[in-house]
Formats: structure tokens, sequence, C-alpha cells
């Protein structure tokens, strides 16, 4: 989608006010920015600091392959959906392309990769903290102007295809033997024993992950609420050529109930684009996907200027 054209902005009913959300061409934008002082304002002073925001929407972007440069012009807040880079090695590309602009960032599967889960997040937690901007959200939430991101990793609980005990483990098995996740690339520590990450692992954290949001979610609130995920909270991201795939339900879960909670959700993992709306709320997924060095994106309809508007 070419970033000259102006593009309508789509109004969209929300409960405590309107949320419009639109592809944000760059000539539209009026160069607002927020400082990190306005970022990290007390609740009802930053509230008057945007009528609009600019989200940048990224996910996917697997820099162990390969790097990119990213254009923040125009752009208020930086949103990373997962799977930037192993670690966090991530962290001084984010620095720098984020040009101190407020970076959401929640890690991906592949965050994980090559170390164990517990010391990986504890990694990534002390590697945002020591960068101000940087804000990572694995079952946390912040404010920035009248707007709250709730970020986690999401996993999935293996139930997309029904809920049956018999469907459940099936899906587990099979992820067992043919997901990357769960053959050795991160090593998960339980009881003191370090060991494979396993399916009953993630589904695990998937519930956590789901009762915070649902909680949260019907919190009432004057904000507009931003959902970021790494994995998919809907069938309906998924690919149609994948859509019988026996790995499918390790990528996303049946929540579209929980979606309708929220104005925006964002997310990534599935590796190819979708755009669709559950309620008032819209969903989006912009992942640019393997870019091997001297080979083509992946995912050919990744817009490395994807602006929403909320």
């Amino acid at each position: 989608m070419a970033s000259g054209k102006a593009v309508a902005v789509l109004k969209v009913p929300r409960r405590a006010a309107r949320l419009a959300i639109g592809f944000a061409a760059a000539n539209q934008a009026s160069n607002r920015k927020l400082t990190l002082a306005q970022a990290t304002a007390p609740k009802k002073e930053a509230q008057t600091l945007l009528d609009s925001m600019n989200l940048l929407v990224l996910s996917d972007l697997h820099l162990e392959f390969s790097t990119l440069d990213i254009d923040t012009t125009d752009v208020d807040v930086v949103v990373l959906a997962g799977d930037i880079h192993l670690g966090k090695r991530g962290m001084p590309w984010i620095e720098t392309q984020s040009r101190g602009l407020p970076v959401i960032y929640v890690p991906g599967n592949h965050e994980f990769y090559k170390g164990e889960h517990s010391r990986v997040l504890r990694d990534l937690r002390a590697a945002c903290a020591a960068t101000p901007n940087v804000h990572l959200l694995d079952t946390d939430k912040i404010t920035i102007g009248d707007v709250e991101f709730l970020g986690a990793t999401l996993w999935t609980d293996f139930a997309l295809y029904g809920g049956a005990e018999e469907k459940v483990r099936a899906a587990e098995s099979y992820a067992a033997r043919g997901m990357t996740d769960f053959t050795g690339a991160i090593r998960f520590e339980s009881r003191g024993v370090f060991r494979k990450l396993q399916p009953q692992d993630t589904a695990q954290m998937h519930h956590a992950a789901r009762e915070w949001l649902t909680t949260e979610l019907m919190t009432p609130s004057q904000c507009r609420r931003v959902v970021v995920t790494h994995h998919a909270p809907s069938a309906r991201s998924v690919s149609p050529r994948f859509q019988d795939d026996p790995l499918t339900p390790a990528y996303a879960s049946h929540m579209d109930d929980v979606i309708k909670l929220a104005d925006l959700w964002i997310h990534g993992h599935m590796h190819g684009s979708s755009d669709y709306s559950a309620g008032a709320c819209r969903v989006i997924c912009n992942p640019r996907g393997y870019a091997p060095k001297g080979r083509s994106t992946e995912n050919g309809a990744f817009d490395l200027r994807l602006i929403l508007q909320v």
C-alpha cells in the first residue's frame, strides 16, 4: 500500500468513546511525536496530548536472517508484535530504529529460541528496563496518552479445532513432534530440571494470559484499548491453505468473545497478513516473515509503513 496516497480513516464504534482506525498515509499526519516525558505523564494530563495516535505496526521481522530499516516519520508509537530477533539481540536495532519513540514490544516464540524460557524473559525485561522508551509487555499493560496497551505472548490452548480432551491432546501431540518450539529450540526449567519446552507448558501460559486479558478488558475504562499478542486470537487469522493443517492449533486460539472487548487487536506469528473485525474490534496482522539475505520476503503483502490511527 503506497504511503503517498490519502486513505479514508475508518470510524469504528467503541464503548466509552469512538475509535478511528485507518491506514494513515505519510502526508495525512502532522509530525506529532510523543516525548518520553509525555508518554509517561499522568493519565489526565496525557489525555490532552494527542487527538489521535499513529501506530506503526510490525511483527515477525526475524532479524536473525536479515536486517531492515524502518521509517518512523509521522509515527507516535512503534508496536512490535513478536519474533523480532532471538533473545535480546534485537534491542540495539529497536533502540536505533525507534529514534526515541515509545515502543510496545511483545515477545514472540522465536525470542525464546536457543534459551531457557524464564531466563530469556528475565533478560528481555532487564534490557527493556534499561532502554526507557521500550516497554516489554507479557501479561503487562501501559497507558500512553489515553490509549491503554495490553500485551502478552499468549501462546495457544491447542483447542482451535474443538475443546474436547482427545482433540486437544491430539493437537498437543502433533505439535510436540512437528513444531520447532517443542523439539529442543526452547528450554524450560521445571522444579530445578531443565528440559524441552512442552505443549502443556505453553497451554498453561496461554490460560494464564487469557484470564488476565479477559479480566483487564472487562474492567471499565475510559481509555481506548489496544491488545498486542504474538499468537493469533482467532481462526479468522489463519490463511485458508492452513485451515486444516494439524499444526495450526499451535498458531491460533478461539478467542473471538474476548476480542470483542478490545478496540484494536494486533498480533503476529502467522507470516501472512490479515485484517478483519470482530464486533467493534479491528484485528490486524502485518508480519514480514522469513527474509534470508538475497531472497524475497516471505510475506509479499508485508507493509513496512503500516500505520494505524487510534
